[in-house]
């Protein structure tokens, strides 16, 4: 997937995307990432199946 489509699809701008994946964002907010990774594919843990 382009960086693009990756913007696109998580709703997150294009220079966003370039900056969190490239490791030179460290004040990135967890919306942004979670957006990121949720246009990926990837889900957050489920809560409830952690064992504590």
């Amino acid at each position: 997937m382009s960086v693009s489509d990756l913007a696109r699809r998580s709703g997150v701008s294009r220079a966003t995307v370039i900056r969190i994946l490239g490791g030179e964002d460290y004040e990135f907010s967890f919306a942004n990432l979670q957006a990121i990774l949720l246009a990926l594919g990837n889900r957050p843990p489920n809560q409830k199946s952690r064992t504590r």
